[in-house]
């Protein structure tokens, strides 16, 4: 069970995703194609192995900032998807706001979360309720923050919590109307099937919660 994430640890943790998420990618691809393109899982690949090349080749002896700021790009160059993109808009608002954060520990893995749901707010117009991985990311987020600074949980806990939340969240989903976005053109027919971007932000979280409670 891990306390914090240090810099040195990164690469370890992107792996460990890549390879569990490896195993949703089919699962997530049949769930975009209800209401998407269809093309979740290969962003989802294209992400990871970017993400994992980048740790593998460059020396951690970085910044977390530095660290985000170059996953943005890395990110943004190999999944130029709309999720893709997301996911890129998500480690540069990270970036901005971390300043010199040393680790990642309960707290500021809340605020990590926080900052990364209002990157996406920022960049797409989206907000809660509207169908989008803003549907989890946000409950996961509220959830790390209330557990980490308000009830003083280990990062294992909140990490735990924050799965949770964002499982929660997108399950909701199911019942909701999406409103912007290339879903949004679809409107009523998209009620009834769960949103893919947040079930990948979802599985995510659940999947760095298995990793910090080794």
């Amino acid at each position: 069970m891990k306390t914090k994430i240090t810099i040195h640890d990164v690469p370890e943790v992107v792996g460990y995703i890549q390879k569990a998420m490896a195993d949703k990618i089919s699962a997530l691809a049949e769930l975009d194609s209800l209401i998407g393109d269809g093309d979740m899982g290969v962003t989802i690949s294209l992400v990871f192995r970017a993400c994992v090349r980048y740790t593998k080749s460059v020396d951690m002896d970085i910044s977390f900032a530095q660290l985000f700021n170059d996953l943005s790009e890395v990110i943004g160059e190999n999944a130029p998807s709309t999720f893709g993109t997301f996911i890129a808009t998500m480690c540069k608002s990270i970036a901005d706001h971390c300043g010199d954060m040393q680790k990642i520990d309960a707290v500021s893995y809340g605020k990590m979360l926080n900052w990364a749901a209002e990157g996406v707010m920022q960049r797409g117009g989206a907000k809660l309720g509207d169908k989008t991985l803003l549907d989890a990311l946000i409950p996961a987020g509220e959830a790390a923050a209330t557990a980490a600074g308000v009830n003083g949980d280990s990062l294992a806990e909140t990490a735990r919590i924050a799965g949770e939340q964002a499982a929660v969240g997108a399950e909701n989903t199911v019942n909701l109307k999406a409103t912007i976005g290339r879903a949004g053109y679809m409107g009523e027919r998209t009620v009834g099937s769960k949103d893919p971007g947040a079930e990948a932000i979802a599985q995510i979280l659940t999947i760095f919660s298995s990793y910090v409670n080794m």
